[in-house]
């Protein structure tokens, strides 16, 4: 039964429906993966338009509105934008990405310095 959870767990990690999702700056990105580990929870967004820069504020509302109503007890959630779709783990020097680490407290989105 174990070997079972952990190969729901590993399926689940790689199953992310894309959807669309709106950010307050108008712009949009599209969930590519998640992954939930122990202690951070991570949610990678496609968004070709990040080298132009992103705001806190649509960084926050990722966590706070996706998220936040995710987790599944881990005390941290990360978030990443990637210009390009590029594998987990994989470093291309031609795609942008930003990462955004959260930590949360009382139900509620903090960002820290990474």
């Amino acid at each position: 039964m174990k070997r079972l959870g952990i190969i729901l767990a590993g399926l689940w990690a790689h199953a992310a429906v894309a959807q669309d999702v709106a950010l307050p700056s108008g712009q949009t990105v599209s969930l590519i993966e998640e992954i939930a580990e122990d202690q951070v929870l991570r949610l990678r967004y496609l968004a070709p338009w990040v080298a132009q820069g992103v705001s806190d504020e649509d960084l926050m509302h990722l966590c706070q509105t996706r998220a936040l109503e995710r987790l599944a007890g881990q005390p941290e959630v990360i978030i990443s934008l990637s210009e390009a779709q590029i594998r987990f783990g994989d470093t291309d020097p031609s795609v942008f990405q930003v990462f955004a680490p959260f930590t949360i407290d009382a139900g509620q989105c903090i960002g820290e310095a990474y």
